[in-house]
């Protein structure tokens, strides 16, 4: 199967319900959408973002606020990635305040859980624009 992507793009899925990581897991890598490297906890994340240069996150929030401190490590430089890295999370609900720390730290999309295994595909295409205009074209 052709993909729209790049050899060699690559993204890290940040999700602590494993049924919820290992099904979009699965997808995105029986698609062949990037290598998938995935995490089910902000601390395994945090080693793979000092072992591997990605080419996006997509990372669930935590209610202790540990994805945005990773984040916001991730931003300052201190990981192998771009600091411009492209950034997705998933979210149970979210604040004003929420979507305003999120503009400040760069990410790009966000979902809402509970959320559909298309709207993530979805928002992993839109991860990668240039990518997604060369399809449209």
């Amino acid at each position: 199967m052709d993909t729209p992507y790049e050899p060699g793009l690559t993204m890290l899925i940040v999700e602590p319900q494993s049924l919820l990581r290992r099904t979009l897991v699965s997808v995105a890598r029986e698609l062949r959408l990037a290598t998938i490297h995935e995490a089910s906890s902000v601390a395994a994340a945090g080693r793979m973002l000092a072992q591997h240069r990605l080419d996006a996150v997509f990372i669930a929030l935590d209610e202790d606020g540990e994805a945005f401190e990773l984040l916001a490590r991730l931003r300052s430089g201190q990981s192998r990635s771009e600091r411009d890295v492209a950034v997705a999370v998933f979210a149970s609900d979210c604040s004003a305040a929420t979507a305003a720390r999120l503009k400040q730290l760069g990410v790009r999309r966000m979902l809402l859980k509970p959320y559909k295994i298309k709207s993530v595909l979805e928002t992993i295409a839109g991860l990668w624009p240039a990518h997604s205009a060369a399809l449209a074209a």
